[in-house]
């Protein structure tokens, strides 16, 4: 194609590779763009700005060109492996248009961005596309679907490119090294001072963790996905060493053995409940808003006859797991890196040791009304000492 309009072959490859990459990108930035009442025409402006911007002389918003670098990395990792070029063209390209639905659908439905402490909800698809409500025979034709989609696609193209293998291995392994060296430098994008960070600040990154759903419709969705891979969980305070934290406890054992001295009631004696319910709040707290009867009439007057109070909650419906790890550890999120959306799946697995609430007691259960493995939970909960984990797998539970 490229020969019969006097263009050497080779730029042909290279030319569909940028095409195509640019086009993809464009497509994830419009499915990004929502919860925001954009109309059609506002999300087409917003995603074709992001794209232009980057190449306009004296532009000081070169985004593009970071969502860029990883996805020709993933290429070149996928075209180093196979070997085939149609082939790569058409699983890389998917890849990407199927991260965009999904981030889509996922901003819709929970206003989250996509992150990818989320990968570890892949180990059990069928859960994972429930929440969409597709069950196990439509997942599994829909899965067949694809395959013969792709195949399809892959020897459609190669009608018109009969060229089967596409390079020596003295080209692919390099291309393998250097596209891998790409993505492994996502672990670094959010440590200040390193190459990475180095490279992304002269490419206009400007990091927005606390809000990463504007983080995405900023710096670029696929990037802003890769920097959180950075698998650092806090920063090392100045002078922490086991030294300081031994003398620590030392000092606060003293004075819990005083205080305790002439205890009578302790707590691990005691049944403690925890309800954590992302549904439930008091409406007659919201300025302005009159409500009649008290919905809450019976809590009130449990209240006024025991210990009662309010808990500041760091999120409220979506992001559950977040509470829960804070309620049950008693460790705040801000003690993290930005980078850590997900302690169940980023910090406990991790931890060879988990303190939580539920170490003062010997007998420990947990309820949850949905399936176990969302978040990890059910390694979670095993983790944190909890005997039993009723959900809905425990069919017998009422």
């Amino acid at each position: 194609m490229a020969a019969s309009i006097g263009l050497p072959r080779w730029f042909f490859y290279p030319f569909l590779v940028l095409a195509s990459s640019t086009l993809v990108i464009w497509f994830v930035q419009f499915k990004i763009q929502v919860g925001m009442n954009q109309t059609l025409e506002a999300r087409v402006q917003a995603a074709t700005n992001f794209v232009i911007n980057s190449v306009i002389p004296g532009s000081q918003n070169h985004q593009f060109i970071l969502n860029l670098i990883f996805v020709l990395a993933f290429f070149g990792i996928i075209l180093a492996i196979t070997n085939r070029f149609w082939l790569t063209f058409v699983l890389n390209n998917l890849i990407f248009i199927i991260f965009g639905i999904a981030d889509q659908q996922k901003l819709i439905y929970r206003n989250e961005s996509i992150l990818p402490s989320d990968l570890s909800q892949l180990s059990n698809p069928l859960t994972l596309v429930n929440f969409i409500g597709i069950n196990a025979i439509e997942f599994i034709l829909l899965v067949l679907v694809s395959v013969l989609f792709i195949w399809g696609l892959y020897l459609l193209f190669r009608r018109y490119d009969a060229r089967i293998k596409f390079a020596k291995w003295f080209v692919r392994v390099p291309l393998l090294l250097f596209s891998g060296l790409v993505i492994i430098s996502a672990r670094d994008l959010s440590t200040t001072d390193t190459i990475p960070d180095q490279v992304a600040s002269k490419l206009s990154d400007s990091p927005i963790p606390w809000d990463v759903n504007y983080d995405q419709r900023q710096n670029g969705a696929i990037y802003s996905f890769m920097r959180f891979f950075d698998n650092k969980i806090m920063n090392m305070p100045k002078g922490y060493s086991k030294q300081a934290i031994e003398k620590i406890n030392k000092k606060y054992t003293k004075v819990a053995n005083q205080i305790n001295q002439n205890r009578s009631n302790y707590l691990n004696q005691q049944t403690v409940i925890y309800v954590l319910s992302e549904s439930f709040s008091d409406p007659t707290r919201v300025p302005g808003l009159a409500v009649s009867p008290d919905p809450i009439a019976k809590i009130r007057n449990i209240k006024s006859k025991t210990t009662s109070g309010l808990m500041l909650s760091s999120g409220y419906g979506g992001g559950t797991a977040n509470l829960e790890y804070q309620a049950l550890t008693g460790l705040s999120l801000t003690n993290f890196l930005p980078t850590v959306t997900s302690p169940y799946v980023q910090v406990v697995p991790s931890s060879k040791y988990v303190p939580n609430v539920s170490n003062t007691w010997a007998i420990k259960n947990a309820i949850h009304p949905f399936l176990p493995v969302t978040y990890g939970r059910a390694s979670v909960y095993k983790k944190f000492g909890f005997q039993k984990f009723y959900t809905l797998y425990n069919i017998t539970l009422k």
